[in-house]
């Protein structure tokens, strides 16, 4: 049988079936960006199997994944799998990692589709672009907790370990200029002094 890493970049499904990040990086002329990920799922286990569908069609949720594996990989912490959470690390100081990812509400326009016009960057202001980060991660943030709460919190393995919720952002096509404003709110329900405060 083959490795996770093998089976990443072999496409299952027709081209209209396929994330276009996905597609992007599959297209790219030079190979680093796809031997990078390969890496990153060494020793990865597909605990469902359908870790490769949902990379090649929804890319995002599974993209994140291995980056947090890749992540623990690195820093040498030892991964035990279960079925639920993601990650369990084992160890006198061990935690659980549950990894989720804040994105585009139905309907709405997904992270990959921009184009950078004048227009469409004056329709997504930095406010829009927080506001609308904000929604998404609470939503993540609130599912992932109540997971841990009705479901998680039960398990033998779970009992006596911190849980992480890692997020990330894939919630609008400027994503990347909310910063740490969303979050903030979201943990704190600060977002930033107003003048004359």
């Amino acid at each position: 049988m083959k490795d996770i890493k093998d089976l990443l970049f072999n496409a299952l499904y027709p081209e209209d079936k396929l994330n276009p990040n996905f597609l992007n990086i599959t297209n790219e002329e030079l190979p680093f960006a796809r031997d990078l990920i390969k890496n990153w799922a060494e020793g990865f286990v597909d605990r469902d199997h359908k870790f490769v569908k949902e990379f090649q069609t929804t890319f995002n949720s599974s993209f994140w994944e291995l980056y947090l594996f890749a992540t623990l990989k690195e820093l040498g912490f030892v991964v035990n799998y279960y079925d639920r959470p993601d990650f369990v690390v084992e160890g006198d100081n061990g935690f659980l990692i549950e990894a989720t990812i804040a994105s585009h509400a139905k309907d709405e326009t997904p992270e990959w589709q921009k184009n950078y016009s004048e227009e469409e960057l004056n329709e997504w202001t930095k406010e829009k672009i927080v506001d609308n980060a904000t929604l998404r991660l609470a939503n993540a943030f609130i599912g992932k907790s109540r997971k841990y709460t009705y479901s998680y919190k039960k398990l033998p393995h779970v009992k006596g370990k911190p849980y992480v919720i890692a997020i990330a952002p894939f919630d609008s096509p400027y994503l990347f200029l909310q910063n740490h404003h969303a979050i903030q709110r979201v943990l704190y329900g600060f977002d930033r002094f107003r003048r004359g405060e």
